[in-house]
């Protein structure tokens, strides 16, 4: 608990990230003809029953994840030209959830870069971290030209977040595999495509993620885009075609400042939304580590395949359905017995429209390595309250 303790302390995050937020609405309501600040916040609740071997009957409620944020613009409301935005936006979760691994990266007061934690001595304490901090200029000199400069989403993790919609229920395919960050410093620059073609994003990010801070002297380089071939054709103007590459260096040494490693990532994806139906299809490869006489790079790969069946224009209801993904990632393709798949699927049903919800999923992690690790079964009865 002392060691927890000592990274509550030194997490000044959560501190700056609150006086930030109100600095914000401060400034904002301090400026004239501005539009109307936008407080935003989610929360995802659940309550879980463990069916893992040796792990019968345990249960427990659990708030994982919530966000609190605001949103606005400087700009006037009928102001034209470039519109001048911003975003903040906290994330508080739950430390045995963030520290799932037993180890957790932090720059303590003497001087060390990582402090073992004992996860389970901690659970049900919390941690904030500033998810989102960036000024956005919108329409700049080119109508659909976007440019986000601060803590910005990343282009990938963002999409599928936003594409699939349930983010409530798992975090994304290459968020769980510990591949892709959500959530970056660094500025990005987006542009929507004329016809509702698609949109084309590139990021210049530190690479570390937003929970840590940058550790090479390179930048990461990220860039997706996403086409629809065929917007105007009404049957099959909900398909897209995406593309994703990333690359930069990391630092896997922390006694040598200057040990730089491989950090390549590269996706592919195809996704169909219809009135029905939702369908997100995704393969992943990654590169990492050193390439020497010593040392090979690590390629991991894997696929996940996400479904959404909306119910609601049959049953003339609320938001209604059945929500299906498979997750398959090998994090070492040379290395036997290090991969896992994940299956995830159940009913969901919104009591106000993208507001609030329940759902039921059957969760089951299974892994290549059944001697060092036991198949994880779990049923989850989950919530969403979001504004």
């Amino acid at each position: 608990m002392k060691k927890a303790k000592r990274i509550f302390e030194d997490n000044r995050l959560t501190t700056l990230g609150i006086i930030a937020v109100f600095a914000v609405i401060l400034l904002h309501f301090s400026g004239a003809g501005a539009q109307a600040i936008k407080p935003s916040f989610d929360i995802f609740a659940d309550y879980t029953y463990d069916m893992t071997e040796g792990k019968q009957d345990l249960n427990s409620f659990n708030v994982k994840r919530a966000y609190f944020g605001v949103k606005g613009s400087l700009t006037k409301e009928d102001a034209e030209g470039m519109k001048v935005n911003y975003r903040l936006t906290l994330d508080v979760g739950e430390f045995s959830d963030i520290g799932a691994k037993g180890t957790y990266e932090v720059k303590t007061v003497d001087g060390k870069d990582q402090t073992e934690i004992k996860s389970a001595g901690i659970n049900g304490l919390y941690v904030a971290f500033l998810k989102y901090a960036y000024l956005e200029l919108e329409d700049m000199g080119l109508k659909g030209l976007k440019l986000q400069f601060g803590q910005i989403p990343t282009p990938w993790v963002s999409f599928e977040d936003k594409f699939v919609g349930m983010r409530w229920w798992t975090s994304s395919f290459t968020d769980r595999a510990k591949v892709l960050n959500s959530a970056d410093r660094g500025l990005s620059l987006a542009y929507n495509l004329p016809a509702k073609y698609g949109e084309l994003v590139v990021s210049a990010v530190n690479g570390e993620g937003y929970k840590k801070p940058e550790d090479t002297k390179v930048k990461d380089y990220l860039a997706r885009i996403s086409v629809r071939p065929l917007p105007e054709m009404d049957i099959v103007k909900g398909l897209m075609l995406h593309y994703y590459i990333g690359y930069g260096k990391a630092n896997t040494d922390k006694t040598k400042p200057d040990a730089e490693s491989v950090r390549q990532r590269m996706a592919f994806g195809l996704s169909f939304d219809h009135d029905y139906f939702l369908l997100l299809g995704q393969y992943l490869m990654a590169e990492d580590g050193f390439d020497s006489e010593n040392t090979k790079i690590s390629k991991g790969a894997g696929y996940s395949v996400s479904s959404r069946i909306k119910l609601e224009k049959l049953l003339e209801s609320n938001q209604t359905g059945l929500f299906f993904r498979y997750d398959k990632y090998d994090p070492n393709t040379d290395k036997d017995k290090d991969g896992k798949s994940i299956l995830i699927a159940g009913p969901y049903y919104y009591f106000v429209d993208n507001k609030a919800a329940i759902g039921l999923n059957y969760t089951k992690e299974m892994f290549e390595d059944t001697e060092k690790n036991k198949d994880i079964s779990q049923v989850i009865l989950q919530a969403l309250v979001s504004y």
